[in-house]
């Protein structure tokens, strides 16, 4: 494995772990099921949204956006998970101990749009 492709994946793994399995594209068995042909932009723009992220250090969503927007990017939705809950007991515990939100965020390429398809 590379070093550019080690960097990256602890991410890939958590977001796999994640965002994959509850992904709308998801088939049953929680593997990827979008069809042949379609790919998910998630492993190609992977590095431009963790360097983005990681050079933020705030408590305010904004700064994250701008982060995000400033690699490149135009966010077209944020919102916040209500319904999203750990898997594990003592996460989700913790997460509302200390007041963890989950927040989505859909970004896309300058001229794109969101998919209307899942």
């Amino acid at each position: 494995m590379s070093g550019y492709a080690e960097r990256y994946q602890a991410y890939w793994d958590a977001i796999q772990r994640r965002a994959c399995a509850v992904c709308l594209d998801a088939a049953d068995d929680a593997t990827c099921g979008l069809p042949r042909g379609r790919t998910c932009a998630l492993p190609t723009q992977l590095p431009t949204i963790v360097e983005a992220i990681l050079d933020v250090s705030s408590d305010r969503m904004d700064d994250y956006v701008a982060a995000i927007e400033a690699a490149g990017l135009e966010v077209k939705r944020v919102r916040e998970n209500t319904d999203y809950r750990f898997l594990s007991p003592r996460a989700q515990a913790a997460a509302d101990r200390y007041g963890v939100t989950s927040i989505s965020v859909l970004a896309v390429k300058p001229g794109g749009r969101p998919s209307t398809q899942g």
